[in-house]
């Protein structure tokens, strides 16, 4: 995708409307689109609803060259646990990073969708397969994106990981940072965002199939 290139909203909504929204959510396709929006932290309130609930899974949010042994400190459960929109949108406020995409600060650098076949990707290793609680071989990334967000000075890679086994869809998203201060002011942001939300997540959950991916 071109980092010119917009989402039109209106058209993906045409295609879930009449779609009613509870917590399994089990029965709406999510476009790639609107994953677009949300991870580049311009969605709307229904897109950004309907993609919280879909990620049933763990939600693995780390800095680069993190080391296994740190993964449980940023680990939390998805929709079943602090995923909430309202989280959302202090994130995209407070981090800055909804802003830099408005201003049109924020790159696009990669959005694909393969549900099948899947994607290769270095980043989800073993050992974060692992630690999501997903059998190698029914591990796959079926959705990757990559954002610079130019105003906070960020890059993140995010993935969407589904485990085959469960379909349950996990998210990973390995971030860099490239400014010392706004690495504290970031760092506290998602201190004070986060605060009851990062912990060690020791038992798996079972709430319903999830199979909205």
């Amino acid at each position: 995708m071109e980092p010119s290139e917009k989402i039109d909203n209106e058209k993906i909504d045409n295609k879930i409307d009449n779609e009613k929204i509870d917590n399994n959510v089990n029965f709406v396709r999510v476009p790639l689109g609107t994953y677009d929006a949300f991870h580049s932290m311009t969605c709307n309130v229904l897109n950004a609803t309907i993609c919280s609930l879909s990620l049933k899974g763990k939600v693995l949010f780390m800095p680069e060259k993190c080391e296994p042994n740190d993964y449980k400190r940023y680990t939390y459960l998805g929709s079943l646990d602090g995923l909430s929109v309202i989280r959302y949108y202090l994130l995209v406020i407070f981090s800055f990073t909804g802003l830099s995409t408005l201003l049109g600060m924020t790159k696009t650098k990669r959005s694909e969708e393969s549900l099948v076949v899947g994607f290769a990707c270095n980043e989800i290793t073993p050992a974060v397969l692992q630690h999501l609680g997903i059998e190698s071989e029914n591990g796959l990334v079926i959705r990757r994106f990559e954002y610079d967000f130019g105003l906070p000075m960020l890059k993140v890679k995010m993935f969407h990981v589904l485990d085959k086994a469960t379909d349950k869809l996990h998210l990973v998203e390995i971030y860099e940072r490239r400014n010392f201060l706004l690495q504290l002011y970031f760092g506290l942001a998602m201190l004070i965002i986060w605060w009851n939300d990062f912990h060690v997540v020791s038992v798996a959950t079972d709430e319903g199939s999830g199979s909205l991916r």
